[in-house]
């Protein structure tokens, strides 16, 4: 529905989640047939269909290593390069979709100092949670 939307310039829905008709939209995107999408995520498990679908993405592993970082990293581009050309991704009219990544690190004096306040912290719980309306499977409803 979103690309659709943004190539036309106009929604005309009737899906499981939402029912739309005759919607003009009042901006337009200056790319054509719509701007870049990107897909960050905090989960590994979906870098590969993030890949596959040549989304850009911004990988969230806030507690992962440098190694697992470069691992996942690696994932994103094998899968990306594997698929690319293939016609019915979301992000098709992208050439060369980006990879970028956030983490959290801890500059200290010291090592033994930035590893103790460090771990301090990260020893905390930490909750994150997602709401909205692509929960269960409407993502790929809206997207189409």
């Amino acid at each position: 529905m979103i690309t659709s939307a943004l190539a036309s310039g106009e929604i005309n829905f009737d899906g499981k989640y939402f029912r739309l008709k005759n919607v003009k939209l009042v901006l337009r995107p200056v790319q054509r047939p719509y701007p870049p999408l990107w897909y960050p995520t905090a989960s590994a498990d979906s870098i590969p269909w993030i890949a596959e679908h040549g989304f850009s993405t911004l990988l969230l592993s806030l507690f992962a290593s440098p190694a697992q970082l470069g691992e996942q990293v690696r994932v994103y581009r094998s899968v990306l390069a594997a698929h690319a050309g293939r016609p019915g991704r979301f992000n098709g009219h992208v050439a060369r979709p980006h990879c970028g990544f956030g983490t959290q690190i801890y500059v200290a004096d010291t090592e033994e100092e930035a590893r103790r306040v460090a771990e301090r912290v990260l020893s905390q719980p930490m909750t994150l949670t997602v709401l909205g309306p692509f929960a269960k499977g409407a993502f790929k409803e809206v997207m189409a």
